[in-house]
């Protein structure tokens, strides 16, 4: 009985022992390498980013920029396409019962996180304003980098190619990128219906 008692006690002054020395037991607050503060209240740019105010990523993982033009495939920052459609633009116009549509709809679709609104602004046939606004209802935005990514394509889409129904779906924000698309069409209902 002795010899199981002193092995017990031999066998846990070796894992202690062996916890010292490998660090497991390390009593030290881990510091930040710039500021010198317990890592957990550092504020230093690393562990803290500046966020998109688009997308919600840090800035030098935006997105938003990197978005490739639909119509030449270049960022938009390089793109070679006319971002805002002119009057003179060879697009279909966006007719109502008496003619080229004009008047300003909401429309409204559950996303992923709430729901977005789609207010559209026609003139004369042409969407000159669009505006996505997301998280209604429940104060979350869609998710950064994937849902803020189909908002974004889908206002681009729905000004460069005048229509609400040639949206293109975001790879990962489906269920976003086809709320959009359902709010910009309500927002095109209400503003035939008010014509009527």
């Amino acid at each position: 009985m002795k010899q199981k008692k002193w092995f017990l006690i031999w066998g846990m002054v070796l894992c202690v022992l062996f916890l010292v020395f490998s660090g497991c037991l390390e009593t030290d607050p881990v510091l930040c390498a710039e500021c010198g503060e317990i890592l957990a209240d550092c504020t230093c740019d690393d562990l803290n980013p500046v966020l998109c105010p688009d997308c919600g990523l840090p800035i030098e993982d935006c997105i938003c920029i990197d978005l490739p033009c639909p119509d030449c495939g270049l960022p938009f920052e390089d793109c070679i396409c006319d971002n805002e459609l002119d009057p003179g633009d060879d697009v279909d116009l966006i007719l109502g019962p008496t003619g080229p549509l004009s008047g300003t709809g909401l429309g409204e679709h559950f996303g992923f996180s709430g729901i977005i609104r789609v207010t559209l602004v026609i003139e004369a046939g042409l969407i000159t304003d669009v505006t996505i606004v997301d998280g209604i209802g429940t104060g979350y935005p869609e998710t950064a980098g994937l849902g803020s990514a189909a908002i974004i394509m889908g206002e681009r889409n729905i000004r460069q190619r005048n229509t609400v129904d040639n949206i293109d779906i975001v790879a990962g924000a489906t269920i976003t990128s086809e709320a959009v698309r359902e709010a910009a069409q309500k927002a095109l209902a209400a503003i035939i219906a008010a014509q009527s």
